[in-house]
């Protein structure tokens, strides 16, 4: 790849926020960090409060300062990431619209590093940028990452970013060069403007939408334009994953295997190899999930019994079996009798 950078696109950052004003305020200050400033930066905001409102009026004058707009918008629809990205995407003015969580701190020159892959040609469609905070490469880390890779459920790697058909995922923990990608992670992601007049985040997915509504758009995209989606270790940033306004666990478990089951079905062929790998990688994220508990129980680094965990993920996943025909139908409605408020 060249060094050159397209200096004349334009980057809308847009960032879905819900009761995160403190670390919101982190990320604007990082995206204001930046060699090449963004055209604009649109929040939108779909707390139950007025906290991000205040945040974001607090720093208006300093981003028209810098000559980048400052957008506030409330998701006028359903509580839900999907829609809130999709209506910050219909309100963006820039060529690339760059979606970050509102937990993530930007190196400086990340809007260089992802501009640079997109001045590589028109077959570039997306761009997403390297995670600084992967583990380190201890001996516990290498044989957990072993056993994870074994079960086709989330593992590390070099210069390799693949979606498992598990729907389970392969991320670099060390990126050497620009490779292709075939998703994203949804705390960083970029796509040219026209990519997002085609194609939208699936708005049948509420809340936080765990599960992989960011592997189903990026996958989508993936599949339509092969060979268009990039990663590259010159766009850095960190991603705090901040503990402010998560889901309570039983919901969360819900939510995040009742969508893995949908978009699994909705992404990856129905084939006997893929079906065994899927319940393969269910049953390796159980064993995997107790068997930390008990080692964080062990080691005092958590008071909660080592089943709790267990006993959460396999009532979800057998909620989920009751369900599975409406699931795989995209008919999620049911969720709403199960979950917590």
């Amino acid at each position: 790849m060249t060094s050159c950078v397209d200096r004349h696109l334009k980057i809308s950052v847009v960032i879905a926020t819900y009761n995160r004003s403190a670390d919101l305020k982190v990320a604007l200050g990082s995206i204001l960090n930046q060699t090449t400033l963004p055209l604009e930066a649109i929040i939108v905001d779909d707390s139950t409060n007025d906290d991000v409102r205040a945040a974001v009026e607090s720093l208006q004058g300093t981003f028209s300062g810098k000559g980048v707009g400052l957008v506030y918008l409330h998701n006028p629809g359903k509580r839900s990431l999907p829609v809130s990205r999709n209506y910050g995407a219909k309100h963006a003015m820039g060529d690339i619209v760059m979606f970050l969580d509102d937990d993530v701190v930007l190196e400086p020159g990340y809007n260089e590093g992802i501009l640079e892959v997109y001045a590589q040609g028109a077959h570039v469609k997306g761009v997403t940028g390297f995670r600084t905070d992967n583990p380190k490469l201890t001996l516990g880390f290498r044989v957990t990452n072993a056993f994870d890779r074994a079960f086709f459920i989330f593992g590390y790697t070099t210069d390799r970013c693949e979606l498992l058909p598990s729907w389970y995922t392969i991320y670099p923990h060390t990126l050497t060069k620009v490779i292709p990608c075939e998703w994203f992670s949804g705390c960083n992601q970029s796509y040219l403007r026209s990519v997002m007049s085609e194609l939208q985040f699936d708005e049948k997915l509420m809340r936080y939408a765990p599960g992989g509504e960011d592997l189903d758009f990026s996958y989508r995209v993936h599949r339509k334009y092969p060979g268009s989606l990039f990663i590259t270790p010159k766009a850095r940033f960190l991603h705090h994953y901040s503990p402010a306004a998560r889901t309570p666990p039983q919901s969360l478990f819900l939510l995040e295997a009742a969508y893995r089951q949908y978009l699994w079905a909705k992404n990856i062929g129905r084939s006997r190899r893929n079906t065994c790998l899927y319940v393969w990688g269910m049953v390796g994220r159980m064993v995997a999930s107790l068997m930390r508990r008990a080692k964080a129980q062990l080691t005092g680094r958590s008071d909660e019994p080592a089943l709790d965990e267990f006993q959460r993920l396999l009532k979800a996943d057998v909620m989920c079996w009751r369900h599975r025909k409406e699931i795989e139908r995209g008919e999620l409605g049911f969720l709403d009798t199960y979950l917590e408020y």
